[in-house]
C-alpha cells in the first residue's frame, strides 16, 4: 500500500485554512502577511477573504479614494504626497539642527529677547535658514517659507512622539533585485 501525499491544491487550501483561522483568532495582520506572501511564492491567486482585507487594509489606511474633498491634498494619494513633503522638511531641518548641535527646536521664551542672550536661538535661526536654502534647491521644496517648515516640522515631531508610523518614512526598505538585469 502506498501513501500519497496532498496534491499541490490540497496543500494550498490547507496552508491559507490554516492561516484564515489565525486571522479569525484576531491575528489578521500576520496572517494576511503570511497569505499574500504565501500566494506570490506560489503563484497563486489570493483567495477572497484575503483580498478583501488588504482592500479594506488600504481604505482603512488612505480613506475611500471615492470620497470628493477639497483641494490637492485631498486624495489618498494627495495626503501621501503631503505627508512626504512634511517629511522631507522635517528631515533636512532635522539635519540642520544637528548640525548646529541642537536636537530640537528651542523653546520658546516670553518677552523681547536680550541681544545676544540666547546662543541656542541663535542657532536655530541659522539651521531655519540653512534648510530654508536646502529645501529651495529640491524640485518638491520650492519657494519654501520658513513657517512652514517649522509646521512641518512640529508635525512631524508630534506624530513622531505619539508612535505614529504616518511619518515613519525613514524605515522604508525597498526590495530589488540583487543584480541588475543587463542583459537588454
Amino acid at each position: 500500500m502506498t501513501v500519497r501525499g496532498p496534491t499541490p491544491e490540497e496543500y494550498f487550501e490547507r496552508e491559507l485554512l490554516a492561516l484564515k483561522e489565525l486571522r479569525d483568532a484576531g491575528h489578521k495582520l500576520p496572517a494576511l502577511f503570511e497569505a499574500v506572501q504565501f500566494c506570490q511564492i506560489q503563484g497563486i491567486s489570493l483567495p477572497d477573504w484575503a483580498a478583501l482585507d488588504m482592500l479594506n487594509l488600504i481604505l482603512e489606511r488612505y480613506g475611500n479614494p471615492s470620497s470628493k474633498g477639497e483641494g490637492a491634498f485631498s486624495s489618498p494619494k494627495g495626503r501621501f504626497t503631503m505627508d512626504y513633503i512634511h517629511f522631507v522638511r522635517w528631515n533636512v531641518l532635522s539635519g540642520c539642527l544637528r548640525m548646529q548641535g541642537l536636537t530640537s527646536k528651542p523653546k520658546r521664551q516670553r518677552g523681547r529677547p536680550r541681544l545676544g542672550s540666547n546662543d541656542e536661538a541663535e542657532r536655530y535661526r541659522w539651521a531655519l535658514k540653512q534648510a530654508a536654502t536646502i529645501l529651495g534647491k529640491l524640485p518638491m521644496g520650492g519657494d519654501c517659507q520658513r513657517t512652514q517648515i517649522e509646521e512641518s516640522f512640529d508635525l512631524v515631531e508630534e506624530e513622531r512622539a505619539k508612535g505614529s508610523h504616518r511619518f515613519a518614512l525613514d524605515r522604508l526598505v525597498t526590495l530589488s533585485p540583487a543584480e541588475p538585469n543587463t542583459s537588454r
